[in-house]
């Protein structure tokens, strides 16, 4: 059984299983300089078709399916991972925490939000620019009220 067919691992990333097994799904793409690590007895399980940018840290328990983890961005602890979530360049999760599918964290200050859906590729709007030019799929970002 390969569970990581067609999963693509470029030069000088780390998959680290120190106290646990890591299970890498279907079709990831983990980029230069990441780095993913188990400190837990406990597998951390990594579902289908995600992207780890350049220089990313990723800790945790689980991460879902269709997630992008941008440049330097950092998933930390215990963490759980939803799918369709994307962490923005250089943000990182809290510590053990559990994050809901669609969930955006970006900015200089870790702001939240939540997709509000998937569009097909080839679809105008993206959550980030940088997220849908590297992955197979675009979300469309939720419309915001131009009153304020």
């Amino acid at each position: 059984d390969v569970g990581y067919l067609g999963t693509v691992l470029h030069p000088q990333c780390k998959i680290l299983a120190e106290s646990g097994p890591i299970i890498i799904g279907l079709n990831n793409i983990i980029e230069e300089n990441v780095t993913i690590i188990n400190k837990q007895p406990t597998p951390l399980i990594i579902g289908d078709e995600n992207v780890f940018e350049v220089g990313c840290y990723v800790e945790g328990s689980k991460i879902g399916n269709k997630n992008v983890i941008e440049a330097k961005a950092r998933i930390l602890g215990n963490t759980s991972l939803g799918d369709n979530c994307v962490i923005g360049a250089v943000c990182s999760t809290k510590r053990d925490e559990a994050i809901p599918n669609n969930t955006v964290i970006y900015g200089d200050h870790h702001n939240r939000r939540t997709q509000t859906a998937c569009a097909s590729i080839g679809g105008a709007n993206t959550a980030t620019e940088s997220a849908a030019s590297n992955h197979p799929r675009k979300v469309k970002e939720k419309e915001k009220d131009s009153s304020h």
